[in-house]
């Protein structure tokens, strides 16, 4: 069975006294109107393996009867909300085939069972705007949950409202959120009904600077399992062909690579060198399919400049790359059922072995981050000369080489703000900077090989004009990245705050 359809979920809870009454919602910003309150009852089955994998990762899947989205959901969480993968009800309560595939490296092997059951009473008030589109519901919902623990059985009754926006409005969110607190809501400590019938609370994020008596160890472990947990999170959203999914899995993955490098010290170096090299292997295996989405969108806007009057010209490139695409996906998606991935994931949650600490990492995180970091930026001024006196022949692969330690060294000072504040937060958006100019840069040098590649066929077709002029524009833009990438190097040393380095 196939999946229906892909829903990007804005929602926020809050728990709710369960004589409370819900405030007036008029006057909220880009709402014109409240449309009339309706009812509905909806039944919710949860499903999860015995020792609740989804859960921990902030995963839901459930079956729902009721309501205009009935149906198998799968709520996957993503920076601004959720993203729901939606297959129709069908006629029993086996989970669908296709919903067991995406959770495959989430569930590793484990049988999906039901862990909970909920009964909702929702009332919907739908907001909108001066026009009449919809731009938010609130739901008043009175819950009845269920859940079995071996032979015990516990029922829960509780209160609570929903807010779901039409699209990402902080503005709205926060008047919205306001004028619910003022009638005394409060955000629920859950992040889902199944949560709630279950007790489970999502875990704390560790934020503030570190104590000055922290460890290497105390700084970089949370940092690491937040990198973790991401790319376990983002397996399912991979594999469903999620927006932008590819691309974070891939930062998600050097994000602890570079870790491991800058701070290496502080790590076993043989489990250190394996876990970097199959990290890597992970990155590159993801890499031609992103690389190839990004490739795609970039030349078919520049071929659109100059042939928007012609469609099927507008397509050669999509036709010259779809067919590359297509097996890049298809590769990526088999390295995620195999063994090697397996084996990978396994590595980075075995509690006994993951991290994998040398003793230094029990020494003062002031001198083993400070002395990582010195050395990641030592490496970034060799790269940045060697990139000056490149011959042109060599200067791309030069450039992209400082913009791979600007990235290691960018993520580096991420996992070392905690204990450095500000001074690491400066250093990390000033690698951000060369590194964002540097990609832009390796972009257009990838894109430029491929179109020369492509140029001899579509001389042949038309002399190969747009061919020329795509050419330019790209050289263009690199030379505009090249005068970014001076100025950005310029200010570099400022940036990093050369004297809490040295």
């Amino acid at each position: 069975m196939s999946v229906d359809t892909h829903v990007l979920e804005i929602e926020s809870k809050f728990e709710v006294p369960v004589d409370a009454t819900l405030p007036d919602l008029t006057g909220l910003p880009r709402a014109g109107a409240v449309g009339a309150p309706r009812e509905v009852d909806l039944e919710a089955s949860y499903y999860d393996t015995a020792a609740l994998d989804l859960m921990s990762l902030g995963i839901t899947l459930r079956r729902r009867r009721g309501g205009e989205d009935a149906g198998w959901h799968l709520k996957l969480p993503s920076d601004k909300g959720r993203h729901e993968v939606r297959v129709p009800l069908g006629d029993d309560e086996r989970v669908p085939q296709r919903l067991e595939e995406l959770l495959r490296g989430t569930t590793r092997g484990a049988r999906l069972r039901k862990v909970g059951t909920v009964s909702t009473r929702r009332t919907v008030l739908p907001v909108v705007d001066a026009a009449g589109n919809l731009v938010a519901e609130v739901c008043d919902d009175r819950v009845v949950g269920e859940r079995r623990r071996g032979e015990r059985e516990a029922r829960l009754v509780w209160r609570e409202w929903e807010v779901e926006l039409t699209e990402d409005d902080a503005e709205l969110a926060r008047a919205t959120t306001a004028r619910l607190r003022e009638a005394g809501a409060s955000p629920s400590r859950y992040a889902s009904k199944l949560a709630h019938v279950l007790d489970v609370v999502p875990p704390q994020d560790v934020t503030g600077a570190s104590p000055g008596a922290a460890s290497a160890r105390d700084v970089l472990a949370p940092y690491l399992d937040a990198q973790v947990r991401r790319l376990r999170q983002l397996d399912p959203q991979v594999r469903a062909d999620l927006p932008d999914a590819v691309h974070q899995m891939r930062v998600a993955c050097r994000r602890i690579r570079a870790v491991l490098a800058c701070y290496r010290r502080d790590f076993d170096r043989r489990a250190a060198s394996h876990l970097r090299a199959e990290l890597g292997w992970l990155v590159d295996v993801l890499g031609r399919e992103r690389d190839l989405e990004v490739l795609r969108d970039h030349l078919g806007a520049l071929v659109a400049q100059h042939e928007s009057t012609d469609a099927a010209q507008e397509a050669w490139i999509d036709e010259a790359l779809a067919r590359d695409l297509a097996a890049a996906r298809e590769t990526a998606r088999r390295a995620l059922d195999g063994g090697r991935y397996d084996a990978l994931v396994l590595a980075l949650t075995d509690p006994a072995a993951w991290p994998p600490w040398s003793p230094n990492a029990r020494r003062p995180a002031r001198r083993e981050l400070r002395r990582g970091l010195r050395a990641e930026w030592t490496r970034l001024e060799a790269a940045a000369k060697a990139a000056e006196h490149a011959p042109s022949a060599r200067r791309d692969e030069s450039l992209h080489e400082v913009r791979k330690v600007a990235k290691r060294l960018r993520y580096a000072a991420e996992a070392a703000q905690p204990r450095f504040g500000e001074r690491a937060s400066a250093l990390a958006h000033a690698m951000s900077a060369l590194q964002d100019t540097l990609g832009q840069h390796h972009d257009e040098t990838v894109a430029r090989t491929t179109v020369a590649g492509l140029g001899q066929q579509r001389s042949r077709a038309d002399g190969g004009g747009d061919v020329r002029r795509v050419l330019d524009d790209l050289r263009a833009e690199q030379s505009d990245d090249l005068t970014a990438y001076r100025d950005q190097w310029a200010q570099a040393p400022l940036a990093a705050g050369r004297r809490w380095l040295g």
